[in-house]
């Protein structure tokens, strides 16, 4: 045999061995899963940076989260992570703040996982290491602890507690999750009253070396002082969620918030004020993190704190906006309750009526009286206060009705009817194809009110198996299409209320629209996908996935061959739905939107965006026909 042939060979094979390291000879290092030319066998997947970028080898970290699994995956020189057996480990970059958890029964081969950027969040433990508060046996740690992190990556905190008395050690809690602690009461209905601490341990598993110990001192008192959150003396008001956080209670600018206990011996209440701004994106990550801190804060910190007595109205020098109370009770004794917090938004109902009157009462009874300027007027008086209201919040909640007030007031043929003189905040309308029905479906009740336009007067209610977020009706009248917050579909006999309901979407449905025909209905969801269905039996046809964030607008043509989508980050698209494929892109420089219209004519598209209107024509270009910037009195460019 020739020797420089055999050195050749060798040398091909030893590249060959060492381009994927550890990992079966025959990978291709070079490929996305270190095995796409033997894709059944591969048991590879990558890393790729929060920028979406791959990363090195060098740069890999791993540790379990599960002790019992001490063999860690293998990474190969080329950055290839073999796709672990079992359990669950924490993969992060060891140059940036980036990291992902993951499992090794959800995690796919011959794919890639995306590290989430951590950078500026935070995790801490809110107690007293001087003062010690006085709580009660159903005290829980989920209190004490305020995190700005993704619930993805709360695993990554392991937290320990040990409880003691006179320096004696009575319970010791190990390497919790954060999910897990927060569900611990580390009271017992038998222990003795007195002085205790806790000392908490939280293991920083992203930061090494940033572990962090604090020694919380509490006097176990099973009358301890506490006092609650009051609306007008009540505690019954209803709760909304905004940007994906629970429970703010919704007070009108006209009722006054006190506190309120059936403890006779409070002396006092300390409380501190932090207004919240909700003006933000989910790609906004510094306002997203300061969002998380502060809407689980507890304690005042360097806030100005004030003192009230029971059943005396905070004073607001504003009321307007989103709010978090944070407080402590002081009893006669001298003993101070651990730190409560209650999250408000004052909702402008009164300015929110007015918005809307002048988009959907006054806008058509302009248009019906040719009077041109003044529809237009209307509904840019309309769109003008709608973007001045204090909170995004706010500004979602009406925005359908000022699109409409402004579609209308262009397009000259769309009209639309004020038919609910209540206080049911109505969150989707949907009006029958004769026009003589109009529908209100609400996030305040589980209802459907059905209304006559000529009449103005109620005909019936119709209840739904959660709260109505989209709707269409069916072009004789007969069947509803209820979207639901829960993401399924129910679909209902106007006249029997008979109804079905049918799993469509992960999350809350955000849009709905149903063709001129009524044979295909489109739905889209919080979920990022868009669904169409076959109406007769509500048969699933095509689902559609290009979207990374929630539908925010859909538009159908009458022959409910195209679509037109939106996502609340700006992405819009075009799809054929015949073959259920994207056709196109419509670059509008948009980085956000809010909903959809597609005019009479089909000639054009309206997009409503923050702050402004996009009106583009429906050719192949897309071109910008005109906008109107709400910022400046509705100047149009």
């Amino acid at each position: 045999m020739n020797f420089g042939s055999t050195a050749f060979v060798l040398t091909g094979l030893i590249l060959l061995i060492s381009g994927c390291g550890q990992i079966t000879n025959g990978y291709d290092s070079d490929s996305l899963s270190c095995g796409s030319g033997h894709e059944k066998q591969s048991e590879f997947f990558i890393a790729t940076g929060a920028d979406g970028q791959r990363l090195a080898a060098a740069d890999i970290g791993l540790s379990s989260l599960d002790g019992q699994y001490a063999q860690l995956p293998i990474v190969s020189r080329n950055g290839c992570i073999k796709k672990p057996q079992a359990g669950r480990y924490l993969i992060k970059s060891k140059e940036k703040d980036w990291a992902v958890i993951v499992d090794a029964d959800t995690v796919a081969p011959r794919h890639s996982v995306q590290l989430l950027d951590f950078t500026g969040q935070s995790l801490a433990i809110q107690c007293s290491e001087s003062e010690r508060w006085a709580v009660g046996g159903s005290f829980s740690i989920q209190s004490l602890v305020k995190s700005s992190f993704e619930h993805a990556l709360e695993d990554a905190f392991p937290v320990s507690f040990e409880l003691k008395k006179d320096d004696s050690t009575i319970k010791i809690f190990k390497n919790l999750g954060l999910k897990e602690a927060g569900l611990l009461r580390p009271f017992n209905d038998i222990m003795a009253e007195g002085s205790y601490e806790i000392v908490v341990t939280t293991k920083n598993l992203l930061k090494e070396g940033r572990d962090t110990v604090k020694n919380c001192k509490f006097m176990l008192d099973r009358t301890a002082p506490d006092v609650s959150f009051s609306v007008n003396s009540g505690l019954n008001f209803s709760s909304i969620s905004i940007q994906n956080t629970e429970a703010f209670a919704v007070v009108n600018p006209s009722e006054n918030i006190e506190f309120v206990s059936k403890d006779p011996d409070i002396k006092e209440v300390r409380y501190c004020l932090k207004e919240l701004y909700d003006n933000f994106t989910t790609n906004d990550t510094e306002k997203l993190i300061g969002w998380r801190s502060d809407t689980q804060a507890k304690s005042c910190d360097s806030l100005s704190v004030n003192s009230t007595l029971l059943g005396s109205p905070l004073p607001f020098e504003n009321r307007s906006g989103i709010w978090s109370l944070r407080y402590q009770a002081v009893d006669t004794l001298g003993n101070i309750s651990a730190p409560k917090s209650t999250l408000f938004i004052f909702l402008a109902k009164d300015k929110l009526e007015l918005i809307k009157n002048l988009a959907i009462s006054d806008v058509p009874l302009f248009v019906l009286q040719n009077k041109s300027s003044q529809a237009a007027a209307s509904a840019l008086q309309a769109e003008t206060l709608r973007v001045n209201l204090r909170t995004q919040y706010e500004r979602d909640l009406i925005k359908d009705y000022t699109r409409a007030g402004l579609v209308t007031a262009y397009d000259q043929s769309g009209i639309a009817i004020r038919v609910d003189n209540s206080d049911r905040r109505v969150t989707s309308v949907a009006i029958t194809k004769d026009g003589r029905l109009a529908l209100a479906g609400s996030w305040q009740d589980k209802i459907i009110q059905i209304w006559d336009i000529e009449t103005r007067s109620l005909l019936t209610s119709i209840e739904t198996q959660d709260f109505v977020s989209a709707m269409a009706v069916s072009p004789d009248g007969r069947t509803i299409y209820a979207g639901l917050v829960n993401g399924n579909i129910e679909t209902i006999d106007k006249d029997s209320k008979e109804s079905t309901v049918i799993k469509s979407h992960e999350r809350e449905i955000s849009q709905l629209q149903l063709s001129s025909d009524g044979k295909k209905l489109v739905s889209g969801s919080s979920d990022t996908k868009i669904k169409v269905w076959e109406t007769r039996n509500l048969n699933l046809l095509v689902t559609l996935e290009e979207h990374t964030k929630k539908i925010a607008g859909l538009a159908l043509t009458r022959d409910g061959s195209r679509l037109f989508s939106a996502s609340d980050d700006g992405h819009m698209l075009v799809w054929d739905l015949n073959v259920g494929k994207k056709i196109g892109t419509i670059e509008s420089g948009l980085t956000s939107v809010n909903a959809l219209a597609l005019g009479n004519n089909e000639k054009i598209l309206a997009v409503g965006s923050e702050n402004k209107i996009e009106v583009m024509k429906t050719d192949e270009a897309f071109s910008k026909f005109f906008s109107i910037d709400t910022k400046l009195n509705g100047t149009i460019n």
